[in-house]
């Protein structure tokens, strides 16, 4: 089952002081700042200005906002969901499809190179994004979680054991191309994890590898 959602992460910008209003989107297309108070709803976000009246845009149109809820980058995005509950997963209760939302992104690590990017979803699982600095919009790293189904093959039919439970690192290939252009130990790729501190270091080791 698909969840519905709308991903959020915090992420500090410059505070601008000659505005009514601290809370603004910045347009993609313009990049002209709009200020008021910002609300989000569907993939829109809405402007409503002190003076009155208010104005709504979708979030394809959006490339940053600020407000008390939503602060970072914005990119509208086919998601691929995962899931590692293990009681969501024993009873095949989640699809692994991708599903078209709104996403705001939080700077993890910034680099000449490459960027990292981090968001969650309402159930706080964690997302992250990598963009190489010549790429116009951040690629999601993948991973997934299946529960095998034991060395018969056969579907479950009594106990579900945790250890059932196989993780596919998806975005470790997903690296490999990207940073194929400089060189990376190969034994740095086995221990990498889908965690900001092991993406950190494989980021500085491939920036390392192309000086």
């Amino acid at each position: 089952m698909i969840r519905s959602l709308f991903l959020f992460a915090i992420l500090f910008l410059p505070s601008v002081c000659f505005s009514q209003s601290k809370e603004y989107i910045i347009l993609k297309n313009t990049e002209d700042t709009l200020y008021g108070d910002v609300s989000y709803s569907h993939n829109f976000f809405k402007i409503t200005r002190a003076a009155g009246g208010e104005v709504k845009y979708h979030s394809k149109e959006v490339a940053e906002v600020r407000s008390d809820r939503y602060k970072g980058n914005v990119i509208y995005y086919p998601l691929y969901q995962y899931n590692e509950n293990f009681d969501d997963l024993s009873r095949d209760n989640f699809s692994s499809e991708s599903y078209d939302t709104t996403l705001v992104l939080k700077d993890v690590y910034l680099t000449k190179r490459m960027n990292l990017y981090y968001t969650t979803d309402d159930y706080k699982t964690p997302y992250y994004f990598i963009q190489k600095n010549n790429d116009s919009t951040p690629t999601q790293l993948r991973i997934l979680y299946r529960m095998n189904h034991g060395q018969t093959g056969e579907p479950f039919r009594h106990e579900v054991s945790r250890t059932w439970m196989v993780q596919h690192k998806i975005f470790i290939g997903q690296l490999k191309i990207l940073m194929s252009d400089c060189y990376i130990d190969p034994a740095y790729w086995d221990a990498l994890e889908y965690r900001s501190y092991s993406l950190k270091k494989i980021i500085k080791l491939y920036n390392k590898g192309c000086e």
